[in-house]
């Protein structure tokens, strides 16, 4: 299932960078001050956290593509700084060429997105990304978790 699962996504990188100081300061304010879509956004990522891991744990995961997308939705609830027109437009991109789902990473603004596909149509999504200037980044699940080293 884990190959499965990793034939399916999809990281782009959107070509943009970003401080993410600003997206977090402007999701905290909008938490101290009680904010009534962010705070709704916050308890949906952590029910929706559990519903993926669970789907994962179920090796459903068709259900875990769509969580994922239902997770960007809410994300998007927590700031208006998360998604720009340009990474708005990369989902559509993506979804017209047959990606199921998807979710900007970290703070949002740039950086990356990971993008949930049918395997048989993830080259044709990153074609299409590419073609946009968004640039498909190969990664792979590690058994032993993150290791790095110096040259």
């Amino acid at each position: 299932m884990v190959s499965e699962l990793e034939f399916n996504l999809l990281l782009c990188f959107t070509g943009i960078t970003r401080q993410s100081a600003h997206i977090i300061e402007d999701q905290t304010q909008r938490v101290k001050t009680a904010e009534s879509d962010t705070l709704a956004g916050l308890r949906a990522q952590k029910e929706l956290a559990v519903a993926m891991k669970s789907a994962l744990l179920r090796g459903k995961l068709g259900d875990f593509g769509e969580l994922l997308g239902e997770a960007w939705r809410q994300k998007q609830k927590l700031s208006p700084m998360i998604a720009t027109p340009r990474i708005q437009e990369a989902f559509d991109i993506a979804q017209r060429n047959g990606a199921i789902s998807g979710k900007v990473t970290g703070a949002g603004g740039g950086g990356f997105i990971l993008f949930y596909c049918d395997f048989r149509k993830k080259h044709q999504v990153a074609r299409a990304l590419e073609e946009f200037g968004v640039i498909p980044a190969e990664f792979s699940f590690e058994p032993r978790g993150l290791t790095t080293w110096r040259a």
